[in-house]
């Protein structure tokens, strides 16, 4: 036993190879003897080796089966390892035998996640920060999902308590910009995107947030530096490179802006927004058939932008396509009823066509809308 009980005080000054040499000289003089075994496994977990760890905490198990401390300790390796059933199978032992501490319901909702169970991985976080108020991953996870079903409130409060315990979780900080950005708390967004920034430098993803975010503040000329920034690092982010075209646009560089939108497209032809704000500027120009070919690609990559059925709109009724403008119009409506946007043009319908059965579809249509129509031009660019 002394050599045990030098590997526990080597553990305590945190020394594991030092205490796993005790703890496998004590198991060799005495065979199973459990608490070398158990020092040896928790030395094993402390250098980073966690398949011996595994192996060690078996042979624990192995003369007591019901050992709930073993099957946390053995659990939470497992999930380290990304074996994910087996971890899952412990860490349930754990909580069944009443020894499961915050750390261990954390790392449990992390199988359930990883297994597809996301309301029992919540119910777990939920667990580990009763526990312990101050598990900043437990409220982090809470928040991603929180995020995830759109409840971008309560994720803002749970990604802020995460970093109320460690403000060093970086994916923390850049996780509560996007749902921020969410809330339309642009100013936020913006903060939280430059404090990634100042920890990670080449954070690609970080860098065209901040920018997007400054674009929707009337800040094109810095949301541009940001754009440039990311693409100096990385040529390929066809996202910096969508968000540079818009802030072309803004700039008044419409022929730039167009240049890299097409090599947006020429990368990705299922950039949906980039179909879109093309087209937009194309209708513009003049280029009504470009842009109504343009719109009808938006709408079939992403057939609930409402904004590219009300903008398709526009332009059949530019050329009179009344028909076609009215079918889109009540497409517009049903995927964003009251919004001022969707009743543009109707108006026009209304006023300029000869034919009865379209004006009559469209009076249906009037007195159904949510407010008065009027006659509108395709929006302002979309930011991602």
């Amino acid at each position: 036993m002394l050599r045990a009980d030098r590997g526990r005080c080597f553990l305590e000054l945190d020394q594991p190879e030092r205490a796993r040499k005790d703890f496998e000289a004590a198991e060799r003089l005495d065979p199973g003897l459990d608490p070398a075994l158990r020092g040896l496994a928790l030395a094993h977990e402390a250098v980073g080796d966690d398949l011996l760890a595994v192996a060690t905490w078996t042979e624990v198990l192995e003369q007591k089966v019901s050992d709930g401390e073993a099957r946390l300790r053995r659990g939470k390796v497992f999930y380290r390892l990304r074996d994910f059933s087996a971890a899952r199978a412990d860490l349930d032992a754990a909580v069944a035998s009443g020894v499961a501490d915050a750390d261990g319901y954390y790392a449990r909702g992390q199988t359930h996640r990883k297994l597809g169970d996301l309301d029992t991985a919540f119910l777990d976080w939920s667990k580990a920060v009763q526990l312990d108020p101050e598990h900043a991953r437990a409220w982090l996870a809470m928040g991603n999902v929180h995020a995830l079903r759109r409840q971008f409130q309560q994720a803002a409060c749970a990604l802020t308590r995460s970093l109320e315990s460690d403000a060093d979780l970086t994916i923390t900080w850049y996780n509560r910009g996007i749902v921020n950005d969410c809330l339309g708390r642009f100013e936020q967004a913006e903060a939280d995107f430059t404090e990634v920034i100042s920890r990670q430098t080449d954070f690609a993803d970080a860098l065209y947030r901040r920018g997007m975010t400054r674009l929707k503040r009337q800040r094109p000329a810095e949301a541009a530096e940001d754009f440039r920034q990311t693409l100096a690092d990385h040529p390929d982010h066809m996202e910096s490179l969508f968000g540079l075209g818009n802030t072309q646009v803004g700039l008044g560089d419409e022929q730039a802006a167009l240049h890299n939108w097409n090599r947006v497209l020429e990368a990705d032809p299922h950039h949906a927004l980039t179909w879109y704000n093309r087209s937009n500027l194309l209708y513009r120009r003049g280029e009504v058939q470009q842009a109504l070919h343009g719109w009808s690609q938006a709408i079939r990559l992403a057939p609930d932008l409402a904004a590219a059925w009300n903008n398709r709109e526009v332009g059949f009724v530019s050329w009179e396509r009344y028909g076609e403008g009215i079918s889109d119009h009540r497409r517009s409506l049903e995927i964003a009823p009251g919004q001022a946007r969707t009743l543009d043009n109707l108006a026009s319908i209304l006023g300029s066509c000869d034919d009865a059965d379209i004006r009559n579809a469209g009076r249906a249509i009037e007195k159904t809308a949510p407010g008065r129509a009027r006659v509108g031009t395709p929006g302002t660019v979309a930011a991602k």
